[in-house]
């Protein structure tokens, strides 16, 4: 909550000082980025809040229906607002349409800053976690391809293995060597993360 409040209050103020740069009438444009707060607040937070878990449930048409609904609504109102303090000249009336999707962009424009400042985080925060799923993902991969290897390379070695031993008992036996120290590699040495191929 604290970081919410920071947040707004800073953007606050450095609207007020984009806006009333060079102007003697800071007082007035306390009260004009006063009045589009709201309307930002509710963007951001309908997109950070709502949108974006509903974005990765995948409901696009339903993500983009209500942003819209909310973008407008925020800008009528903070539009409304406008015409109430008679920021306007008399002839802007509630409808002026090219008034209120002017205000609506610059409220989006405001509003994204929040917007993205949250994804960011939420990269940072979810990066280790990907990280993790990952290397979990590549161990259980290799786990799965050992356990499919084994019962095949045992069956063929012992294959040759059997022709072998009647030919030449010499070789025989250095085969049988080798895919001792072959299963004691694949049961012992292998699950290391770094192994040594040769000297």
């Amino acid at each position: 909550i604290a970081q919410h409040i920071l947040f707004w209050t800073v953007l606050y103020f450095f609207d007020v000082f984009l806006f009333g740069f060079d102007s003697e009438r800071y007082g007035l444009f306390m009260k004009i980025v006063a009045l589009e707060l709201p309307g930002m607040m509710a963007l951001a937070y309908v997109t950070m809040y709502w949108a974006i878990p509903k974005f990765f449930e995948r409901r696009y048409l339903q993500i983009g229906i209500v942003l819209t609904l909310v973008f407008l609504a925020s800008s009528w109102v903070t539009h409304s607002l406008f015409v109430a303090v008679k920021w306007y000249p008399d002839n802007v009336g509630l409808w002026d349409v090219p008034k209120i999707l002017i205000r609506g962009f610059y409220l989006f424009a405001n509003a994204a800053i929040a917007v993205i400042i949250k994804l960011t985080k939420l990269w940072y925060e979810n990066q280790p976690r990907v990280t993790e799923m990952e290397s979990t993902r590549m161990e259980a991969e290799l786990k799965t391809l050992r356990e499919q290897m084994n019962p095949h390379f045992l069956f063929n070695t012992l294959n040759n293995l059997y022709g072998l031993v009647e030919r030449s008992p010499a070789q025989a036996q250095e085969m049988i060597m080798g895919l001792s120290r072959i299963l004691h590699f694949m049961l012992h040495e292998s699950n290391q993360q770094q192994i040594r191929i040769g000297d």
